[in-house]
């Protein structure tokens, strides 16, 4: 499943006596054990190894075994004692389905002190925990598994805030767009463009992203000042429309407000 060549002695070693257990199950096992048996320093380093291997799956186009090797990645650089998660030896729909939760840095284990690593060590991890979520957004946006991509960035997102690098918040977008949720991933563009407002990538999907995304629905009756400065020129039109719509229908005429007479009648500048 893109690990075997990384992990093969050790997973033959462990799996012998399985019993009846799944494949899947054993290998998940044996990787757990391996991980257990490790110091701070060869968890890195496996994570590394995982992530370089999936690198060539990516290159190659193998998007699912370079999704599992970013899995594995991440497994093996978190913190306390997670479980290895499905994904990274098996295909189902369920493994792809709980594999959202199994991302992130992990929790401590109370009671169970973490191995120690160096301060550049510790650095290390980090950053390789970054480039793992990255790539395991960039490899699930190509199996259109919309959700772990989304998790993944969020997570890098909740890390870095805005020193995340910027293709965090697209990936994000395009996680957003697959979902169908067009007005979020407009937000995740407009928030990185306001960082790196020389992103084309980002301008262009957002330009392609505002022509098919719903207009946001307004209660004509209840908008304040502050709700209509905040309205493109198209909306405010649009607005204007249909209270003169609605002035027609209970007046019997129409009063042909503009954008002038409405501005000022709500305090608001055009």
């Amino acid at each position: 499943a893109g690990l075997e060549s990384v992990l093969k002695d050790d997973i033959a070693a462990l799996a012998k006596g399985g019993g009846a257990m799944d494949v899947c199950s054993l290998e998940c096992r044996g990787l757990e054990a391996v991980r257990k048996q490790m110091d701070g320093a060869a968890r890195v380093a496996k994570a590394e190894e995982c992530k370089m291997e999936a690198n060539v799956h990516f290159r190659a186009k193998a998007w699912q075994s370079a999704l599992a090797g970013y899995a594995a990645g991440i497994f093996f650089c978190q913190r306390g004692e997670p479980r290895c998660p499905r994904l990274v030896s098996s295909a189902d729909e369920s493994a792809f389905a709980e594999f959202p939760a199994a991302l992130g840095a992990g929790e401590p284990v109370f009671g169970s002190p973490e191995p120690e690593l160096s301060k550049e060590e510790a650095v290390q991890r980090e950053n390789l925990r970054i480039g793992l979520h990255l790539n395991v957004a960039a490899a699930a946006l190509k199996l259109s598994c919309w959700s772990i991509a989304r998790t993944a960035c969020e997570f890098v997102l909740m890390v870095k805030g805005n020193s995340a690098p910027p293709k965090a918040r697209y990936r994000l977008a395009q996680a957003f767009e697959g979902e169908g949720n067009m007005i979020e991933a407009c937000a995740a563009l407009e928030k990185l463009l306001a960082h790196t407002p020389d992103n084309a990538d980002a301008a262009k999907l957002l330009a392609s992203l505002k022509k098919r995304a719903p207009s946001p629905k307004i209660d004509h009756e209840r908008i304040d000042a502050k709700q209509w400065a905040k309205l493109s020129q198209e909306e405010q039109q649009r607005a204007i429309d249909e209270i003169n719509k609605k002035l027609d229908m209970e007046m019997g005429e129409d009063p042909d407000w503009g954008v002038d007479q409405l501005c000022d009648v709500l305090g608001t500048k055009k």
